[in-house]
């Protein structure tokens, strides 16, 4: 059960927001981890990925676990191998996109191009509006993350949401950066909870980011 609530361009919005540190709200933090998450766009970097997901709708609990290696290229090439433990069930799926084409290896399978594939469906949970929404920002300068000084910046996130069936999403969400000097984003964290009625899902995210030039990907298909 996951649920993505849009907030933007909803007039009902209460905001509240609180800063430590100075000066600094919440759309203050968005707009400088936006332009960390351009800057690493920008160039080619590897991204460690890890979560750990745990959910219970009406009487059935589940438990997810993934892990997940990039290497990706500026011209947006990558290379993804993930693992994921979704119960007693573990796959390995390994992933290549380049010059236009998309290629998957699935557990012991060789290596298969897809053809005709898309994007998702765009759908999202179902329509409602929001009712309450408030945030809070704060920095903590000079922290170490991999041996490299950098600004902690956190925002936490507290939203409820009334859907058109009646039911009611209550969210919350903390998200930390770590961006160094030089601007260049080196990990983010997330942690959320939704709950709906007496189902909930909870989520912990980490990506670690390391920056490399000579990343290089092949066409595993000759």
């Amino acid at each position: 059960m996951r649920v993505f609530v849009g907030l933007i361009g909803v007039a009902t919005l209460c905001v509240s927001v609180s800063a430590q540190n100075g000066k600094l709200t919440a759309s203050e933090v968005n707009r400088i981890t936006s332009e960390a998450y351009a800057r690493l766009r920008a160039v080619s970097h590897h991204v460690s990925y890890s979560e750990e997901e745990s959910s219970k709708v009406g009487n059935t609990e589940r438990g997810l676990t993934i892990n997940e290696i990039t290497k990706k290229k500026a011209d947006g090439s990558f290379h993804t191998i993930r693992h994921a433990i979704d119960g007693e069930s573990k796959s390995t799926t390994e992933r290549i996109v380049i010059a236009g084409r998309r290629f998957i290896k699935s557990n012991e399978q060789p290596w298969a191009e897809e053809v005709g594939v898309v994007g998702g469906s765009g759908i999202g949970g179902p329509p409602g509006k929001i009712r309450a929404f408030s945030s809070m920002a704060k920095v903590d300068r000079d922290e170490r993350i991999n041996g490299t000084v950098a600004d902690k910046y956190q925002v936490s996130r507290h939203s409820v949401f009334e859907r058109s069936d009646g039911k009611t999403d209550i969210s919350d969400s903390f998200s930390h950066y770590w961006i160094d000097n030089s601007g260049r984003l080196l990990r983010t964290e997330i942690r959320r909870r939704t709950k709906t009625g007496s189902d909930w899902e909870e989520v912990h995210s980490i990506w670690d980011f390391r920056y490399d030039l000579d990343i290089k990907i092949e066409v595993p298909i000759k």
